[in-house]
C-alpha cells in the first residue's frame, strides 16, 4: 500500500511523539519553578502589605498591635484586641485558627484588618494556599513588639532593621490556642520555599531565611 504524500509512518509519529515527551521532561520543572518563585515573590509582597499596615497602625495609635487577645476575667470582658482576634463570644471558640471560616473571623476581627482595606489574602502564603487551599493564614507576629510604644522600641529591643516584624511560621503553631497569633523567636520561621521562609522587619525590608 503506497503511502500517501507528505503523510506520517508510524516510526515517524512515535519519534515526534518521543521527543515531545523528552522535551516536556525538561521544560515542566522550570515551569513549576517558575510557578514556585512567583508564589515567594507574592508572598514577600503580603508581608510588606502587612508591614505598611502596621506602620499606618502605628501612625494612628503611637504603639504597635498586640500580639495577642486577652480576657478579663475580673470584669468578665475583653482585655486587649490583637492583630487577629478570637471570638470572643463564644468561650468555645476563644482559639486561633488559620484555616476556613474560624480562621477568617480571627483576621476579621483583628486590630489590622481595617488598615488592609478587608484583602483577606494579604494574610495567607500563596505557596501554603496551595498546598492547602482551606489556609487563611500562613504568618504570625513578633512578640516582642505587642503593643510597645513605637518610641521605645529601638531602645528596648534593637534597631529596625534587625527586629522582625512578621514571619512565616508552621501549621502546628498557627493554630495554638495560647500562642497561634505570634511567634517568640526567628528559629519558628518554617521553610515553605525551597527551604527558606519569609520575614518582614520593622524597616519594611524582607528577607529568607
Amino acid at each position: 500500500m503506497r503511502r500517501s504524500p507528505g503523510a506520517f509512518t508510524l516510526v515517524e509519529m512515535l519519534v515526534v511523539v518521543a521527543i515531545v515527551a523528552i522535551l516536556a521532561g525538561f521544560l515542566l520543572p522550570a515551569l513549576t519553578g517558575a510557578r514556585e518563585r512567583a508564589r515567594k515573590v507574592k508572598c514577600g509582597s503580603n508581608l510588606h502589605q502587612l508591614h505598611v499596615a502596621v506602620m499606618n497602625f502605628v501612625g494612628d495609635t503611637e504603639r504597635y498591635p498586640y500580639a495577642y487577645s486577652t480576657w478579663d476575667e475580673y470584669r468578665d470582658c475583653k482585655g486587649q484586641t490583637g492583630w487577629i482576634d478570637w471570638d470572643d463570644d463564644d468561650e468555645s471558640k476563644r482559639d486561633y485558627y488559620y484555616t476556613g471560616s474560624l480562621g477568617l473571623a480571627n483576621i476579621q476581627r483583628g486590630e489590622l484588618w481595617g488598615y488592609l482595606n478587608n484583602q483577606e489574602g494579604v494574610y495567607a502564603c500563596p505557596t501554603h494556599v496551595h498546598l492547602n487551599r482551606n489556609v487563611v493564614r500562613s504568618y504570625a507576629i513578633n512578640k516582642q513588639i505587642s503593643g510597645r510604644n513605637v518610641y521605645n522600641v529601638s531602645r528596648e529591643i534593637g534597631v529596625h532593621s534587625e527586629v522582625a516584624l512578621f514571619a512565616e511560621v508552621n501549621d502546628p503553631p498557627l493554630g495554638h490556642r495560647d500562642e497561634g497569633s505570634y511567634f517568640w523567636t526567628l528559629s519558628q520561621v518554617v521553610g515553605r520555599h525551597a527551604g527558606q521562609g519569609n520575614v518582614v522587619y520593622l524597616d519594611g525590608h524582607v528577607r529568607q531565611r
